[in-house]
């Protein structure tokens, strides 16, 4: 756990949210009034809306119901549209998923010195069950919280476990969460 909280600062060290001519695209929300950069290869869940939700599987394999196909990820960003903290948040998304508690919760300094990106996030992980007790289907989700400019904000990466990628989706997510701009 201290190895991994390390590591994770020592990466989050750095002041460049995205590395410069990586590919990745910059989604702007004039509505919700935030910004955050997606990696290559990821597409809008819904074309031309003022969220950002990405996939990276094609449309073509979305399913009604449960969007995420086994071996393709979800990742959400933004301001939060309810009022509240950081913690009210994790409450209710805790609540929400029926999880009795948090697999990890720590936080991340980010070291960017930009005054609308996160200066911490909140990165908080935990399962929702869409099976049943005896026959349980984990749905894996990471949240980043943070606040900005009196807002609270996330990102969210959600993933089916065993998804052999979750190292690199969750650096992934970590990576949006970091490039997040927050207006006032």
């Amino acid at each position: 756990m201290i190895a991994r909280l390390i590591l994770g600062l020592f990466c989050l060290a750095g002041t460049a949210a995205v590395p410069a001519g990586t590919g990745w695209t910059h989604f702007v929300s004039t509505k919700y009034r935030f910004s955050a950069w997606y990696p290559p290869g990821w597409q809008p869940l819904a074309p031309g809306s003022q969220s950002l939700e990405i996939i990276d599987f094609p449309q073509s394999q979305r399913v009604t119901g449960t969007i995420i196909p086994e071996g393709g990820a979800l990742i959400q960003a933004g301001p939060d549209a309810l009022p509240g903290t950081v913690q009210d948040q994790i409450n209710s998304e805790l609540l929400h998923a029926g999880a009795v508690s948090a697999i990890i919760d720590q936080t991340l300094v980010t070291g960017l010195p930009y005054p609308d990106a996160p200066k911490t996030l909140r990165q908080v992980e935990y399962y929702e069950n869409y099976g049943t007790q005896t026959d349980p289907v984990l749905q894996h989700i990471t949240d980043f919280w943070c606040e900005v400019n009196g807002r609270v904000a996330g990102v969210t990466l959600f993933y089916w476990r065993g998804n052999k990628d979750a190292k690199m989706l969750e650096g992934l997510a970590l990576d949006v969460a970091r490039s997040l701009r927050v207006q006032k």
